[in-house]
């Protein structure tokens, strides 16, 4: 290349495409429009008269235009497939935890409800004269306890409520084991 001037058609900061006027052996003279990192795009032969030669510098410039435009676009669509991967798995992790929950909130408000119920049966028995005091036969005191047992559905509760505290502590170990598993999964790099 013997003489070459490089002549800027925009030097805004976001298009850099530039026209290189130059002189490539003997005798055949060239213009080569430049679009970013994919080398020249078109070639033009001297002499040239201005619409010839700001049709390719616009197709260079309109092809720039659609290519970072495209990748405006992959980029987004990327980033939107990421969301929804997210929320699918937000959406499975708040399934997962809910199932447990359930069960331990049931079991909780059934605990709730018949230990009431046991706790008014304590109290009305130790509002009672002290039996030391008054002592009443054991007959009667047996149809009381029976009564008050037939009343609590004693067999009922004496066989649910430690499988309610059971099953409570395991929905409890359940949620735990889910959440330190998305800490492993969250810090996986550490």
């Amino acid at each position: 290349m013997s003489d070459q001037k490089i002549l800027i058609i925009d030097d805004s900061p976001d298009v850099h495409e530039l026209v290189q006027l130059g002189l490539m052996g003997e005798p055949v003279e060239f213009l080569s429009c430049y679009s970013g990192e994919a080398g020249a795009t078109d070639y033009i032969t001297k002499p040239f008269d201005s619409a010839e030669l700001r049709a390719p510098v616009r197709a260079s410039l309109h092809t720039k235009q659609l290519m970072d435009l495209l990748s405006q676009k992959a980029v987004q669509d990327a980033q939107a497939h990421r969301l929804e991967s997210i929320g699918q798995l937000a959406s499975g992790i708040a399934h997962e935890l809910n199932t447990p929950a359930q069960y331990v909130g049931d079991n909780v408000r059934f605990l709730k409800a018949h230990c009431g119920s046991l706790l008014q049966v304590i109290k009305r028995d130790a509002a009672r004269p002290n039996p030391s005091l008054t002592p009443q036969p054991w007959a009667e005191r047996q149809a009381e306890v029976d009564a008050t047992l037939k009343e609590l559905d004693f067999a009922f509760l004496r066989d649910e409520i430690p499988l309610a505290i059971s099953q409570s502590l395991e929905g409890i170990d359940c949620i735990s084991s889910i959440v330190r598993a998305m800490k492993k999964f969250a810090y996986w790099r550490q």
